[in-house]
């Protein structure tokens, strides 16, 4: 029988502190597996790159990161006592060493890292070095058995690595890329570089930041529909998937709106009414009154669509409402 829990928060045992299940989620950009068939390997007292054990690989992007699995059958050789000695690295960085020693050693081990890209499109040797503690009865072959199927059977066994390339879900800096709107102004102290329009709320650096800022946005009088959009396709070229967003409220807040994401506004003049728009959040900010200066109000949404481009349609609220802006959270 199969069982299926579904949950939108998880909370500690004392229930002081919750978490959306969307703050766990991340994206694949990528991932590679290899299957090593190619005979057995002995080492000796030389660090070498461990053939099947090793990968030239390629990062899509720099804010990423890169998850390895490394599946390595080792025994040991004549039923000698066995030391290996592994170096784990990426070039010449090292993240890791270990040892494995012992007598009648046979399996197949594998072994997980988890480290930062290096750079988009920068390609570089990432896995295992090997050698021996001694060269002679203290080395070990891999990819090989020795006593298997109740005697002795030497056979070749294949090893295999997957490496995955994903982006963590991380507060989206939008303060500087290019915007565009409709019915709404700006306040000067928001209006930061070219993303203005209430995008510094996503700059990153937390609440304290955000909610010591002026206006994100006002409109007064108030006319509707209110529009800002953003571009992200200079920075994402791929786009951005959008699963989060946080209003930053003002007293006399805006009430109905929306949150869409656009693959083909581009971003020339009023981008922000070009192209197809598709509603990964229907929202209420309350309207007038119904939070407290700067209260940080939440938004899930479960898209799982990467778009370049994102905008905010506000569709009602009291006359000269105003926002101090929003933060985007995605992958």
């Amino acid at each position: 029988m199969t069982s299926i829990i579904r949950a939108n928060t998880i909370q500690n045992e004392a229930g002081t502190l919750s978490r959306s299940i969307n703050d766990f989620a991340h994206r694949v950009v990528q991932r590679v597996s290899y299957t090593h068939r190619n005979g057995w390997i002995r080492g000796d007292n030389t660090y070498y790159w461990m053939p099947g054990g090793y990968a030239d690989f390629r990062p899509l992007r720099s804010d990423s990161r890169i998850r390895s699995t490394w599946c390595i059958h080792t025994r040991d050789y004549g039923s000698n006592h066995m030391i290996m000695h592994y170096i784990f690295q990426r070039d010449d960085v090292e993240y890791g060493r270990h040892t494995r020693g012992g007598h009648e050693i046979e399996d197949t081990s594998a072994m997980e890292w988890d480290i930062p890209s290096w750079g988009a499109g920068q390609i570089a040797r990432m896995g295992y070095k090997y050698r021996a503690y001694s060269d002679g009865n203290h080395n070990a072959h891999l990819f090989h058995t020795e006593w298997w199927d109740g005697g002795g059977n030497t056979n070749s066994i294949p090893g295999q690595y997957t490496i995955t390339e994903y982006v963590p879900k991380l507060p989206l800096n939008t303060a500087d890329m290019p915007h565009s709107q409709q019915n709404m102004q700006n306040n000067t102290v928001r209006s930061n570089g070219t993303g203005g329009a209430g995008s510094a709320a996503s700059d990153g650096l937390g609440d304290d930041r955000t909610r010591g800022l002026g206006f994100g946005w006002h409109s007064s009088p108030a006319v509707f529909n209110g529009i800002c959009a953003v571009y992200m396709g200079d920075k994402y070229p791929d786009g951005v998937v959008v699963n989060q967003l946080r209003l930053i409220a003002h007293a006399n807040h805006l009430q109905a709106f929306t949150i869409q994401g656009s693959n083909d506004s581009g971003k020339g003049t009023n981008f922000h009414n070009a192209g197809n728009w598709t509603t990964i959040i229907t929202g209420d900010g309350g309207g007038t009154g119904s939070a407290f200066d700067r209260q940080a109000l939440d938004y899930q949404s479960t898209n799982t669509t990467a778009y370049l481009a994102y905008r905010i349609v506000v569709t009602s609220g009291g006359s000269g409402w105003a926002s101090y802006g929003w933060e985007l959270y995605g992958y």
